[in-house]
């Protein structure tokens, strides 16, 4: 079952991960770097399209991430590669592109849906605080808490979803080719093995939105959680980076175990969609050789001289007993 085997295979994820960062951390310079000349360059053209691929951008900060899980999954499995880390940049950009206009879509029917069974009309809406979202939640619901809540959720849904059907394209494009060893289609293998991959994303946000308060309380079980967090609290009042070495060891104990949990969380996503991968990559291979198979029957078939008719008389001819007078 993907989902069982995705946990203990995500570990082994989480070490290559660790070991990729630094060209994750090259790779995000790259795409903020490319996303910055492109957005300049849009907004001069027109400020929303600007804004709009500003949004699209933003989403892609978090598929690279994905991607390079992804890459190192399948390396796991003896994939190599066809494109580089900067390789990834294209069809990173191309993925977070669909993705932003797919939340766009899911926004703009929210507040249609919200105009249509509320009092509020669009004038309402516009002028709530956006900038707050604990504000602009509390609004909100205050308006229609089950609506608000219903809405935000349908939303949440549908993104993990969405993310969940695209993690097996966004794994063939990390290494630049399908499970078919041909070179990468977009959105080739879309929502494949939908279910275990939809869990597996679903547990992968909610234990990252859990992930420092569980570190916090098993910390605080060895004693370590409130000289940590103190010593966290200083970081808003240090000025230069050179302040960072006057961190203690339970604070640094504490960022080393959130950023190792958070990570782990983040590797059950990709180990489920390398699984479906490679699932799909040895069912392609198995019916290859059965084909192959098959294939070679036939040729050693037509291989096999066929006997002529007289040839095949002179045989029964010679097998029937003589007849004695």
């Amino acid at each position: 079952m993907i989902f069982l085997r995705a946990i203990p295979f995500s570990f082994s994820i989480l070490w290559r991960y660790l070991v990729a960062l630094p060209a994750l951390i090259l790779a995000l310079f790259a795409f903020a770097f490319l996303a910055l000349i492109v957005i300049v360059v849009a907004m001069l053209v027109s400020p929303l399209f600007g804004f709009l691929l500003a949004m699209a951008f933003g989403v892609g900060v978090s598929v690279v991430p994905v991607m390079v899980g992804l890459r190192v999954g399948l390396q796991a499995h003896h994939i190599r590669p066809r494109v580089s880390y900067f390789g990834m940049m294209k069809p990173a950009i191309g993925y977070s592109i669909f993705e932003t206009a797919v939340m766009l879509v899911l926004f703009v029917a929210s507040v249609a849906v919200f105009i249509l069974l509320t009092p509020l009309d669009m004038a309402d809406l516009a002028s709530l605080d956006a900038r707050d979202t604990d504000a602009l939640v509390a609004d909100l619901t205050a308006i229609s808490p089950v609506l608000t809540w219903v809405l935000i959720g349908a939303v949440a849904l549908v993104s993990f979803a969405l993310r969940a059907a695209l993690l097996v394209p966004f794994a063939g494009a990390s290494v630049g080719k399908d499970p078919t060893d041909r070179a990468h289609t977009p959105f080739y293998g879309f929502g494949n093995g939908f279910v275990p991959v939809f869990l597996l994303v679903l547990l992968s946000y909610v234990g990252l939105s859990f992930a420092v308060p569980l570190v916090v309380v098993g910390l605080a079980m060895a004693g370590l959680a409130q000289n940590a967090l103190a010593e966290i609290a200083r970081i808003a009042t240090f000025d230069e980076l050179g302040d960072f070495a006057t961190l203690g060891l339970d604070a640094i104990i504490l960022i080393a175990v959130t950023l190792f949990v958070m990570l782990f969380f983040f590797s059950l996503q990709c180990a489920g969609a390398v699984l479906v991968y490679m699932r799909e990559r040895d069912a392609i291979v198995a019916r290859q050789k059965a084909f192959d198979k098959e294939l070679r029957k036939e040729e050693e078939t037509l291989r096999t001289p066929v006997m002529e008719k007289d040839d095949m008389l002179a045989l029964v001819r010679s097998r029937m007993p003589e007849r004695k007078y």
